[in-house]
């Protein structure tokens, strides 16, 4: 059993194509092929059901899934041993909900790819329960959540970056937000993060009972929705402060005393944290306090 060969396996799960696990690592076909088969003589047992153009790990293959990881996680440790942790190398998935995605992360990856040329970075966007599966199983390395509190996730290390301001927001000619009469429609996002329990907190507190809810797993197609006159919502203020800026939107900031809607920097705790992650997580560190600072020199 070869490291090339686990890299391969893994790839092919990941991209559930044979061609694509090859085009990723640069190797023919045909290589590809031949470590897979290599693989299944040596455990006796086929690590894949070929349904026509299609392919599925078998049992077997969903266990060794978990067990190759672990090997290249080893072999990635044990190679970085004598790397000096000034110059990482290597790829390194990060994980965030699609708000911090767009809102936050490219600033966070320019500057890192910047200062660490030599990491290959790639991006998994999904809701916090999601994020939190994909560290669980070694999908993700590093994920930014989210979320209003850092011990939701106990088999996670999770540390404060920022408390991300969250604002209540609808179309200038709307209906008002307060009032016993108003029954707007609620745009809600991001299902499995918690702050969209603060958007039926801050609805019940004012008394306002929406007619209809609607759900979006895009934030943008949220904002359109709401310029629109769909309806409301509540959203970090940092994915509306071009439509406040431009009039497009109305705004009403939201505040529940004790409650933060926080950025926050999360890893495995049993994982090793390589070179690589170790940079970015700095990075990220630098990044929000420069965002911290702006903000305070503000008020």
């Amino acid at each position: 059993m070869e490291i090339r060969q686990l890299h391969s396996f893994v790839k092919v799960v990941e991209y559930e194509s044979f061609s694509k696990a090859a085009s990723s690592l640069d190797y023919a076909q045909s290589t590809i092929t031949s470590h897979i088969k290599q693989l299944e003589e040596e455990l006796g047992a086929p690590l894949f059901d070929r349904l026509g153009k299609k392919i599925r790990l078998t049992e077997v293959g969903a266990h060794f899934l978990q067990k190759a990881r672990q090997m290249l996680e080893l072999y990635e440790e044990s190679r970085h041993i004598a790397i000096p942790s000034q110059n990482p190398e290597g790829i390194l998935t990060i994980g965030a909900p699609e708000s911090l995605a767009v809102y936050r992360l490219p600033q966070i990856m320019q500057a890192f790819r910047r200062s660490y040329p030599n990491v290959y970075l790639t991006l998994k966007v999904g809701d916090c329960p999601d994020l939190n599966e994909y560290i669980q199983n070694g999908e993700v390395d590093v994920a930014i959540l989210l979320d209003i509190d850092l011990n939701t996730y106990e088999d996670l290390e999770t540390e404060l970056l920022f408390k991300e301001q969250m604002v209540m927001v609808e179309a200038p000619e709307d209906i008002p937000l307060q009032g016993e009469s108003s029954e707007p429609t609620a745009l809600y996002t991001e299902k499995g993060c918690s702050y969209r329990i603060l958007f039926d907190d801050y609805l019940l507190h004012h008394q306002i009972t929406p007619h209809h809810s609607m759900e979006f797993w895009s934030v943008e197609a949220i904002k359109q929705c709401v310029k629109c006159g769909l309806g409301i919502a509540l959203l970090p203020a940092i994915t509306v402060e071009e439509e406040i800026e431009q009039g497009k939107l109305k705004v009403e900031e939201w505040s529940k005393p004790g409650v933060n809607v926080m950025s926050i920097l999360a890893t495995h705790k049993s994982k090793w944290k390589s070179p690589a992650m170790k940079a970015f997580m700095e990075t990220a560190r630098e990044y929000f306090e420069e965002v911290s600072d702006l903000v305070h020199s503000k008020k």
